[in-house]
């Protein structure tokens, strides 16, 4: 019996089958609303954080800071979730992370310092419209990915020493913050261009169009 696991390579036969030349395929589900959500959630977080930083939070600021953070999360997280799930269906196959697992690793201690940039990683090299199955592993990653993770793990660094200072004075206090907010900043909108240009390349391969710089950002 054929294993059901669409991650795992498939059968010859299985991939005669993935017909992907047209819209409106089963299975893909593509990514616009999703991906200006999640970008809309993200500036939106980030922007209020640095007004706090430059105004100084009150009380009830935490509850509504929460609220942000927490929310563009979820929403990052289900545009990952949805973008892996579609590669099946566009024709992709033998991925080594599933739609769960490119999710559920960002909280697993250590392996979230590595794992889900192999996730996003693979979602990017298996969306390229011009590698089709059995070429998209050698295809090029964009060094925004790069940009992405590595400022991501730093704004987590520095959101802890900002956090710390927040007790000392107010000219440090506001001066890191700052930079925190700013690394944040530049992670966020490297995580848009990535999100951007996935679901770009996913609506390209849906299509059957080649690819086109617009799908393949620098």
């Amino acid at each position: 019996m054929q294993d059901d696991n669409p991650y795992a390579p498939p059968r010859a036969d299985s991939i005669a089958r993935a017909d992907v030349s047209s819209p409106g395929i089963d299975g893909y589900t593509p990514l616009g609303w999703r991906t200006t959500a999640a970008a809309f959630a993200v500036c939106l977080d980030v922007g209020f954080n640095v007004i706090l930083r430059v105004i100084g939070p009150s009380r009830d600021d935490g509850i509504l800071e929460l609220f942000l953070t927490l929310g563009s999360a979820v929403l990052v997280l289900m545009w990952i979730y949805q973008a892996a799930k579609n590669l099946p269906a566009l024709g992709r196959y033998g991925m080594e992370h599933s739609p769960g697992w490119c999710v559920g690793v960002f909280f697993i201690p250590i392996a979230s310092l590595w794992y889900p940039f192999q996730g996003m990683r693979e979602i990017w090299k298996a969306s390229d419209p011009a590698y089709p199955q059995g070429s998209w592993p050698t295809a090029p990653v964009t060094p925004t990915l790069g940009l992405w993770w590595g400022t991501y793990l730093a704004s987590s660094v520095t959101g802890v020493i900002a956090a710390v200072a927040r007790s000392g004075p107010a000219a440090a206090t506001l001066g890191i913050g700052l930079v925190s907010e700013g690394i944040r900043g530049v992670a966020a909108g490297a995580l848009i261009v990535l999100m951007r240009g996935v679901a770009s390349r996913q609506a390209s391969i849906a299509a059957g169009e080649p690819s086109s710089p617009e799908a393949s950002p620098p």
